[in-house]
């Protein structure tokens, strides 16, 4: 028999390739499939299509199809294909040592086969960035930014890519700015601040001599009352964002309420 026409892969997947063809001039009454990285595996079918399953992800595969004649399946030349199946989602993605401008992320290689990984961020379509390893350490990033992370893992010259697994995180938001106490009383000192750069949701306030006190504002300044008169402050005021209120550093502040003037 001749050998079958327009051999083609499609529908390939992690596990599997669809493969599809026409039958050869002449005649054929079967076809026989072999694949060359994996003796064991041979198929006859009298169909021009077919899904070899159960293959490895990310793998190279060069599949061999013949046409056959008659009882004794006789064989011509063989058309060949070959193509990587899909590789697999990278395991356990997580980010640590996360800073105001970096946030590293590490994550597991996945099942089956993976020459690199592809990485993304989907707030900064102009980003991507190709690792070999299982870590990478993003920089350059806005201080208290949301950031939605895309790894996915690539296998080939043409780096045939996978499914991508998702991590979203905030950067530290940085340090506020010009912290100042002003309109000092017996019983109050009121303070101000500016929004550091980047991005802030809101402030938290403590006071070092009183564990008691904390309070979150979403403004730039704050009077803390009810405090006693003539006594040492020592305050810190933090910018957080998020839902989770994710804190940068602190800046501190201190100064002495009033004393009461004895008559």
């Amino acid at each position: 028999p001749g050998v079958v026409k327009n051999l083609k892969t499609e529908n390939i997947t992690t596990t599997s390739i669809s493969l599809s063809w026409e039958k050869p001039d002449g005649n054929a009454s079967s076809y026989f499939i072999q694949i060359l990285e994996d003796p064991t595996f041979d198929m006859n079918l009298t169909t021009t299509s077919y899904t070899i399953e159960i293959l490895t992800p990310g793998n190279y595969y060069t599949i061999l199809v013949y046409a056959q004649v008659g009882e004794n399946n006789v064989q011509g030349a063989y058309d060949i294909v070959s193509n990587y199946t899909i590789p697999d989602v990278v395991k356990n993605l997580t980010a640590e040592n996360i800073t105001t401008t970096f946030i590293s992320l590490r994550w597991d290689k996945p099942d089956g086969n993976v020459s690199s990984y592809f990485i993304q961020i989907l707030e900064d379509p102009r980003f991507n960035t190709i690792a070999t390893t299982t870590y990478e350490i993003i920089k350059g990033l806005t201080p208290g930014n949301y950031y939605t992370f895309l790894v996915s893992a690539r296998v080939g010259e043409n780096n045939v890519q996978g499914k991508n697994l998702v991590i979203i995180e905030y950067t530290k938001p940085g340090v506020v700015k010009n912290l100042k106490t002003e309109n000092i009383t017996t019983a109050s000192i009121s303070l101000s601040w500016e929004k550091p750069d980047g991005n802030a949701s809101s402030y938290f306030i403590q006071i070092l001599e009183d564990p008691t006190f904390d309070m979150n504002v979403t403004t730039t300044s704050y009077t803390i009352e009810s405090l006693t008169p003539g006594n040492h402050y020592t305050i810190l005021v933090y910018a957080q964002v998020g839902e989770n209120n994710v804190q940068g550093a602190y800046d501190i502040v201190s100064n002495y309420t009033s004393k009461l003037l004895q008559f």
